[in-house]
């Protein structure tokens, strides 16, 4: 049978909210056998997070630079969807 990964390695998981290659919950169940893993949410990405704004690509640099910090995503907040109505 097929068991899950397990380690205490410090892990990055970066999940796009709009992913349709890799749903966030496929993202949020390889997180529960990762003790020592940061999960992120990016709201205005898809599938390869990093590509889609410059704070996920300095997340993601952050982490690699310094995995045993928890990463700051606060940048990501400012990422929303501009709805607009036509006129």
């Amino acid at each position: 049978t097929e068991q899950p990964v397990w380690s205490d390695i410090p892990t990055l998981i970066m999940a796009g909210a709009y992913d349709n290659l890799t749903p966030v919950t496929w993202n949020k169940s390889a997180f529960i056998t990762l003790p020592n893993g940061d999960f992120v949410l990016s709201p205005m990405a898809g599938h390869g997070v990093i590509i889609y704004s410059q704070c996920a690509s300095d997340i993601a640099v952050a982490f690699m630079t310094n995995p045993a910090n928890t990463p700051d995503s606060s940048c990501l907040a400012s990422l929303k969807p501009a709805w607009m109505l036509p006129a």
